[in-house]
Formats: C-alpha cells, structure tokens, sequence
C-alpha cells in the first residue's frame, strides 16, 4: 500500500480522481455489504489463535462459514452449490494427481541419493541458516516461473527437507518464507497464475502483456518483503508464539 501511495505521489497520472464525490453514506453502504469477508476471517483465525480448533480443522470451519453465509445472503442456490462442487472435485483430483506424481518422484530421489547429496553439497558451501535459506529462495523465484505453486511445493520441499533438518532450521520460519516465495511466483511471468486469472476477469480489456510489466513494482516489494522475513526470523515466527504458548 505504501508502495502504490508513493507512485500515485509521484505520478498523478496512475491515479486520477473519480468523477463522483466521495460521500460518507455511501461509503459505510459499502463497507457493510461487505461483511461477509471480516466475518469468515474472524471465525477462522479466531478459532485457531483461540485453540478452538487446529490449522487443519480450520478450512472445514471456513467451508461452513462460507455455506452458511451464502444461505443467509440466500445466494446458496442449486446451481451455485452444483458449481462449488464441481470445481472443488476438478482441483482435488489435480492435487491428487500431482500428489501420485510427487510420491513417485520422491522415491526416486530418495533411492537415487539425490537429497542427501544436495544436503552435503549446500552444507559444504555453508552451515549458515541464512545462506542456505537464500541459496533456496533464489531456486524457488527461478522455478516459480515455470511451475505452479503446488507443482513446486511437492517436488522441492521433501528434497530440500534433509538439508533444512540438517542446518536446524526453524521450519516454521522456512514454512513462512516458502509461503511468500509462492506467492512471489503466482505474479511472476510466464506462467504466474494471477496474471491470467486477472487478465480474464478484466474481460480482455487490458492486455496480458500490460499486467505482465505492471507487477514489476508489486514483485520488488514481495523481494524486499522476502529479505525481512529472513534477515529477521522474528517476524515470521512472532504470531506463531502465540499458538505455541
């Protein structure tokens, strides 16, 4: 946000001002059409941070949240349930496969020696945490180019696990940086996913090549995100404590 209120500074242009006044009756309209969304964040992160339920418990709560406020809106109708599922079974059974496919390749790895001889060849550039977490992160910018998020996370992670384990690691912290090292290539061309999804749901009005260049800044600011969270573990593992305790 800082980012894009210093080139709106900067140049006017980016931004110009809506022809419409701003009104104040009008604004809080909005901001209460909108409660559905404060509301699944709340019951979600509320009830992990809570100890109500665990992580992984939580997107079963988030589901139903989300099903119970489409019926209250009285916009959960058959044709809209019929579509959630659909879509839901399409990107379960993709998860599936691209599971199988990471298992086997796993094995592979693991048979061949591959892990293990990454391990010692990263250790031997380096012990430090911190190297090592870069030397992973420049691979996962590279990568997260031409691979999709989950693609990568199944066949990186059980590779690079042996060498997290052996530098002693906090994999909560690694858990974090990979999170944001994802969300870095889901804007990064050629393949980032967001890209496309936003260009479609611009209805071709903009081109791909425009928001292509036009995440330049965005990913400059998940980079400079990206060296605080490993400069600085206690950023990443702050709110964490917080379950642990």
């Amino acid at each position: 946000m800082g980012m894009i209120t210093m080139r709106c500074t900067l140049k006017p242009s980016l931004a110009p001002p809506v022809k419409n006044p701003f009104a104040w009756p009008k604004f809080w309209t909005l901001l209460l059409s909108v409660w559905p969304f404060p509301v699944l964040i709340l019951g979600v992160l509320g009830g992990i941070f809570g100890g109500f339920f665990t992580p992984t418990e939580a997107g079963s709560v988030g589901a139903f949240l989300a099903l119970s406020i489409a019926a209250f809106r009285r916009s959960l109708t058959r044709q809209a349930l019929g579509t959630a599922i659909r879509q839901t079974v399409i990107a379960t059974s993709s998860i599936f496969f691209l599971s199988i496919g990471a298992i086997m390749f796993t094995r592979f790895m693991g048979l061949s020696g591959v892990p293990r001889a990454l391990a010692d060849g990263m250790l031997a550039v380096s012990d430090n945490q911190i190297i090592i977490i870069v030397m992973i992160a420049v691979l996962f910018v590279i990568l997260g180019m031409v691979i999709d998020s989950i693609g990568l996370m199944l066949l990186t992670l059980p590779v690079l696990l042996p060498v997290l384990e052996a530098a002693d690691v906090n994999l909560i912290w690694f858990g974090i940086i990979t999170i944001k090292l994802l969300e870095i290539g889901l804007v990064t061309p050629p393949v980032g996913l967001n890209l496309y999804v936003l260009h479609g749901a611009l209805a071709g009005r903009v081109k791909l090549r425009d928001i292509m260049s036009g995440t330049t800044w965005f990913i400059a600011m998940d980079l400079l995100t990206l060296i605080l969270l490993i400069a600085f573990p206690a950023i990443s593992l702050f709110l964490p404590s917080f379950m642990n305790n």
